[in-house]
């Protein structure tokens, strides 16, 4: 009897229990875990959202800075230029520096143009006895103009007054492959020979400017006292006697 009475309430208690275990079951099932690899790509898409983030919030590629605003002398350039030449030219050395540099600094020369304001800016320093800085601008001539045969001639004449002979040399030579019917050239070359004791190859390159001088140019007491120096005037003394003698020579 007890047996049977609890055999008749057993399925009750299962039926209760499984009613149960169906509920959690369904309950389980409505959390909606994610599928396998679904974690794994959700977090995978939240770090592509912070890069993307980021890459957003990266500073650009610098950009070059902009191009200064054009200066109000820009066009007097070849102005500024004509003064300093004519100041130079008058031997006021001050005022002629002033000008020639304002050229320079407008920006607006061309290059050989630039180059020759270098150029004619180092000769008066030269004049004012400011050899170091006359070199720097006969360099800066060369650079921004490299066969200004002006340039490369004075630069030779400049580094044999300071003992620099191996480069001057370098100058007078190209000078005289560039402009070799400018007795200028040779006549540089010349003097630098002569100072490094190379007396028979400095005839040689007075001899040769001899030949391409313009008539009168042995009257300047400069260029007639090397040619008496090595016999190369049929009168020593014609330069004395000319009326017409030019007082120097001094490069164009």
């Amino acid at each position: 009897m007890t047996t049977h009475c609890l055999e008749r309430i057993r399925p009750p208690g299962n039926r209760r229990a499984a009613l149960f275990l169906a509920a959690a079951l369904a309950a389980l099932a409505g959390l909606a875990l994610p599928a396998p690899g679904q974690a794994a790509d959700g977090a995978a898409a939240t770090g592509d959202a912070t890069k993307t983030a980021a890459e957003t919030t990266a500073p650009a590629d610098t950009a070059p800075p902009a191009a200064p605003a054009p200066d109000k002398t820009t066009q007097n350039g070849p102005k500024e230029l004509a003064y300093g030449l004519r100041f130079l030219k008058e031997r006021m050395y001050p005022r002629a520096i002033a000008h020639l540099t304002a050229a320079i600094r407008t920006r607006s020369l061309e290059p050989k143009l630039l180059s020759d304001a270098h150029y004619f800016r180092g000769r008066a320093l030269t004049r004012t006895q400011r050899p170091g800085l006359a070199l720097d601008d006969f360099t800066r001539a060369v650079t921004y103009w490299p066969e200004n045969v002006k340039a490369l001639r004075v630069r030779c004449r400049q580094l044999t007054l300071m003992k620099k002979f191996d480069k001057a040399q370098e100058d007078c030579d190209q000078a005289v492959l560039l402009a070799p019917e400018d007795w200028r050239g040779w006549f540089t070359r010349g003097l630098l020979r002569k100072e490094t004791k190379q007396r028979d190859l400095a005839e040689t390159d007075f001899s040769a400017a001899q030949m391409r001088m313009p008539d009168g140019m042995e009257t300047f007491p400069a260029v007639a006292r090397q040619l008496r120096e090595f016999d190369l005037l049929e009168d020593p003394d014609a330069w004395r006697n000319d009326p017409n003698a030019q007082p120097q020579w001094t490069e164009d």
